[in-house]
């Protein structure tokens, strides 16, 4: 019955940090990036096509994934507007 009870708080203890971990990881590489161009569409639709908004652009830019391409293309869309 310990050792039960012992692999169950351990069990526990894993998915608690596995969540935040989780939680963590989605927050950085999906919760700004959608923050930031959510910014960006914003400032687009009240006429502001300059999307300087501090190192966010410049750090999304220089990322290999989804994210970088698409703010190489807002930002080519802004310019080209």
């Amino acid at each position: 019955l310990d050792a039960a009870y012992f692999i169950f708080v351990l069990g526990l203890i894993s998915i608690v940090l596995e969540v935040l971990m989780l939680w963590l990881v989605l927050s950085r590489q999906v919760i700004k990036p959608l923050e930031y161009f959510v910014k960006v569409a914003n400032k687009i639709t009240h006429g502001d096509f300059d999307l300087r908004m501090g190192d966010q652009r410049d750090y999304f830019i220089k990322r290999p994934n989804e994210v970088g391409v698409l703010t190489r293309s807002l930002c080519e869309m802004a310019n080209t507007i």
